[in-house]
């Protein structure tokens, strides 16, 4: 209990900050049938990464995760299945006064069932960083089997140091990528490529760093990601434009993504790059790129 009330209130106060809100989470949009087989499809998936660092990315969200239930409905039934065998191992433990057991199962557990949304919905589908405890407990139990399983000092300790040196090898790929904060959601867009707030913080990290095509493109993905929750995004179409010369892509992409509100896509992504800016002339230059295939209006005004 304790360790579940401490992950609630690091979901609800800490997690994600005054940019996030619950009505961001995909699952608000779903009926209660396909919420809850997602939900169970997300446990599912952090409980695998507590043991195996794989696909981790410092931001996940909209489109991770299929809004059609029997999309998820295998990884859901496997997170039931798991989940009850961890209830009856940790009922089991207390019964034999295991506490070591039992309370590694509890940090396994506990947040993985907070962060996945079946019990409330958080700001965000899957919040991997609630999982620091969930990971402990993962280790945690994996130690206990190598105690249980091996019989002498050495083969424990021989067993451990693979088993660290493998994970320290296994982590080096999503470690490597925080040295700067381009590397950072550059990594991320290639993990999850739709979610909606890798793409924008990919689009802002780009700015600073003077590449405008790129800036546009991916701010481009997240404003039209956004919109279109919770609905399904057909990603070929992204990957077509993708092939195309940056600057072409850009004046295709409106109509290819947005269709009629191609205009209304564009408004969106120049106050999304120039919006916060204290010169006009930059969103209005941006707007006269569009507006000669699309005839688009004057760009919107500076924001505060």
């Amino acid at each position: 209990l304790v360790i579940a009330i401490a992950t609630a209130a690091a979901q609800v106060v800490a997690h994600g900050g005054a940019n996030e809100s619950r009505l961001d989470n995909v699952l608000v949009a779903l009926d209660p049938g396909a919420r809850l087989v997602t939900a169970l499809a997300i446990l599912g998936r952090e409980l695998i990464v507590c043991f195996v660092p794989w696909r981790i990315a410092p931001v996940h969200g909209y489109a991770v995760f299929d809004s059609d239930p029997s999309a998820v409905a295998l990884p859901a039934l496997a997170a039931v299945v798991v989940t009850v065998v961890g209830l009856w191992l940790g009922v089991r433990a207390l019964r034999r006064r295991r506490a070591d057991r039992a309370t590694a199962l509890a940090l396994l557990f506990a947040p993985a069932l907070i962060g996945c949304n079946l019990i409330f919905i958080g700001p965000t589908e899957y919040a991997e960083r609630l999982l620091y405890p969930a990971t402990l407990g993962a280790a945690t139990l994996l130690v206990l089997a190598l105690d249980a399983g091996l019989r002498t000092p050495a083969r424990r300790n021989l067993a451990v140091a693979l088993v660290v040196i493998g994970y320290l090898a296994a982590s080096w790929h999503n470690q490597r990528p925080w040295r700067t904060n381009l590397a950072l959601f550059s990594h991320a867009v290639a993990v999850e490529p739709q979610a909606w707030r890798s793409q924008q913080n990919l689009g802002r990290a780009l700015a600073l760093s003077g590449d405008v095509n790129g800036t546009l493109w991916h701010l481009m993905l997240a404003e039209h990601l956004k919109t279109r929750l919770p609905d399904p995004v057909d990603w070929r179409v992204v990957e077509a434009l993708e092939l195309l010369e940056p600057t072409e892509r850009l004046l295709t992409a409106p109509a290819a993504l947005a269709g009629e509100g191609a205009c209304a896509l564009i408004g969106r992504v120049v106050a999304a790059a120039y919006g916060g800016s204290t010169d006009p002339s930059a969103a209005d230059a941006a707007m006269r790129v569009f507006a000669g295939r699309y005839g688009c209006g004057a760009a919107p005004a500076p924001g505060p």
